[in-house]
Formats: C-alpha cells, sequence, structure tokens
C-alpha cells in the first residue's frame, strides 16, 4: 500500500537491477574510447556471457561504470539531467550489492572530483541514499559518504561540518540499538516518557498537522484489526506524537489516531530542537521491542504491520 516516491531515473535505475535487464543492458561493447554521459546512458558496460547470476552481473556493471569517463573534468555535469541519470542507475547498481563489497566503488566518483562536481556529485548521493522520497534511500550506504567528507580535505569546511552534524543523527537510534527517550503528555495533561512504556513491542510515529499522508496512515491502521487486538493483549503500544506548534491543541480532539492509540505531543519542543530523532519526513515510524529496541526505522507503516503480524 505505502512506497516511497520513484522517479523516472530512480524506477529506471531499479529496473537494472533484474538479471533478464542486466543481460540486455548494453548491446554494444565499451572502446577505448572516452564517453559523454549521455553515451555512458546508452552504453552501459555489458557484463560477459559467463557471469550468469545477478550479483556477478551487478559487480561487474559497477566495477566498469566509470571505465571511459573523465570525472575529473569538470564539465561533466554540464548535462545536468543526463549526469543525475547516470549516478541513480551507479548508486542502484551499488545498492543491490553488499556494502563491504562496493564501499571503494561508492567512493570512487567523489575521490575523482573536487569543487563544483564533488559538491553536485554529493548533493545527488544525499538526494537518492538519504532523503526519504527516494526508493534508494539507504543511510549504511549514505554513512560511509559522510565519513569521507568530514576527513576528505577535497570538501570544504562548511560541509564537512553539516556533515558531521548529519552522520551523529543518523548514528542514532539505529536497528539493534536503544531508542533515545523523551517526554511526551498527554491530552489531559499527564508528563509521560517512552521508557514508561513495558508493552513488548511499541509502535511509535512521529506526526505533523496536516500532514495529508499521515491521514492516510493512521486510516490505515484504523483497519488493522490484529494490531487493536494486540493492543488490547497489552502486546502493542501505538504511539502517536504530534510535533510543532498547535499539537497540544491538536490532541485535545485526538487529531485522528486510532482508538486504541496513545496521543501525545512534545511539550518542550526537545524531540526537533537537540533533535533526538531524525525526522526528515512525516510521519516517520518506528517499531520498538521490550525496553526500547530498534527493530525497524523510518520504516513503512505496512512494513511494520506485517511484521507485528508475524509475531503476534
Amino acid at each position: 500500500m505505502f512506497a516511497r516516491l520513484i522517479s523516472i531515473g530512480a524506477l529506471s535505475a531499479l529496473i537494472l537491477l533484474s538479471p533478464s535487464c542486466l543481460n540486455r543492458a548494453s548491446k554494444q561493447s565499451l572502446s577505448s574510447d572516452t564517453l559523454s554521459i549521455e553515451e555512458l546512458l546508452v552504453r552501459l558496460p555489458e557484463p560477459p556471457a559467463h557471469l550468469a547470476s545477478a550479483h556477478e552481473q551487478a559487480r561487474y556493471m559497477v566495477d566498469h561504470f566509470w571505465d571511459n569517463i573523465n570525472l575529473s573534468d569538470p564539465s561533466i555535469i554540464t548535462h545536468a539531467e543526463a549526469y543525475e541519470e547516470a549516478i541513480v542507475t551507479y548508486l542502484g547498481l551499488l545498492t543491490s550489492l553488499p556494502l563491504e563489497e562496493v564501499r571503494p566503488q561508492l567512493l570512487y566518483p567523489l575521490e575523482q572530483m573536487v569543487k563544483q562536481p564533488l559538491l553536485y556529485t554529493m548533493t545527488l548521493y544525499r538526494k537518492y541514499l538519504y532523503e526519504a522520497d527516494s526508493p534508494l534511500t539507504n543511510e549504511d550506504f549514505f554513512r560511509p559518504v559522510l565519513e569521507w567528507a568530514i576527513s576528505s580535505p577535497r570538501v570544504d569546511q562548511p560541509y564537512q561540518e553539516q556533515a558531521s552534524l548529519m552522520l551523529k543523527l543518523i548514528n542514532k537510534n539505529r536497528v539493534g540499538q536503544q531508542a533515545e527517550d523523551f517526554l511526551y503528555k498527554t491530552a489531559d495533561e499527564r508528563s509521560l516518557r517512552l521508557s514508561q512504556i513495558k508493552s513488548p513491542y511499541t509502535m511509535v510515529i512521529f506526526s505533523s498537522i496536516g500532514c495529508p499522508y499521515c491521514r492516510e496512515v493512521m486510516s490505515y491502521l484504523k483497519e488493522q484489526k490484529s494490531l487493536a487486538q494486540m493492543a488490547a493483549r497489552g502486546q502493542l503500544t501505538l504511539l502517536v506524537i504530534y510535533l510543532g506548534e498547535g499539537a497540544s491543541s491538536y490532541i485535545e480532539q485526538r487529531g485522528i489516531a486510532p482508538e486504541w492509540a496513545t496521543v501525545g505531543y512534545d511539550p518542550e519542543g526537545e524531540i526537533m530542537r537537540r533533535p533526538l530523532y531524525d525526522l526528515k519526513a512525516s510521519p516517520t515510524c518506528y517499531l520498538l521491542r521490550g525496553s526500547r529496541e530498534v527493530i525497524m526505522k523510518d520504516a513503512m507503516p505496512d512494513e511494520i504491520v506485517r511484521y507485528l503480524q508475524m509475531h503476534e
């Protein structure tokens, strides 16, 4: 039901990941001539016939993707649309493979560039590996990019400082870690903390007022009878936290959350001010287990529902 928005360029990258499409990714062999970005998009490296698996084919394409492209040429970003599509295709291939296998290839384009091409490429990496509406969002792949930016002499200090702050943020509340505790108030002005919840599972939704997608998510959760039954048995707590101005008055009408949910707001604004959580979209959903162990981070609501239905 729920899916991240997919741009045309990103969709083309995802299509490349199927074995059948990898086999016909290119009808030509690469020559030794330097290619333009536009030529690269129609002459992707063709895996040899003996590489039968999708993994082997994707790895070959990653290893040879930039063979005939001069990444140090500042004019490489002149045709911005074609260059962005090339980066998306490359990232789509990279994220289909284990990070430990392709970490050098992930950083390779950045290590060849300086100044404006480097800044633009890092912006594209952020757009597709970090932003919430990207089908390729993957913090595990974006983390090495930030680590590289912080230590690289090629990157200007203002961006290094920004990368350092972003790295600290995405390192919070990772899967397997204990989620950050926070204070919230309910409609009857009770002050409670996340750490006080004792149910085996806690689904936390950070929401905002007037968010159409938030309304859609809440309507979907209202239809999930199995979750309501888990909540009635004490197995699940659904905690909906409204953020921003007007949240305190909004929850007096319980917003649009299911009746079995606990609804609250952040009275001091500390969740966003400190910040305690990386809230790059609304709503942002987490699933916690036991003493706030993060099981799912920034997950689609239906992914969380499927997990809970399998473990009720």
